[in-house]
């Protein structure tokens, strides 16, 4: 991580255990009548860094991800397209989450 005009304080790392042999989006079936993908993530570190006198953390992630809006919160994101036929339906399913309160996330550049 590169950080301009700034100071890393401090850095905490979670490993998550999962059974996804890859991190990121990953197709576990499909067939003629729907198609079911993964996204996991294996390690998330937040560093705490001080940047022109502004405090705050910034989330790193192994991989390629997007850049944010300027000025908007620096949170890694990432995409997959799939083409999705007229008429069909979408179903989301939400096996696991995390939730961290109170942080601070620097602005994108």
């Amino acid at each position: 991580m590169m950080v301009v005009g700034g100071v890393n304080a401090q850095t905490r790392s979670f490993t998550f255990n999962n059974s996804a042999s890859k991190e990121g989006f990953s197709t576990t079936s499909r067939s003629s009548s729907g198609i079911r993908i993964r996204h996991s993530l294996k390690k998330l570190t937040l560093n705490s860094i001080v940047d022109n006198g502004y405090f705050g953390e910034q989330i790193e992630l192994s991989g390629i991800f997007l850049p944010a809006d300027q000025g908007k919160p620096d949170l890694p994101t990432n995409s997959c397209f799939v083409a999705i036929p007229h008429g069909s339906t979408i179903s989301s399913i939400n096996n696991g989450k995390r939730i961290w309160h109170n942080n601070s996330h620097m602005p994108a550049d």
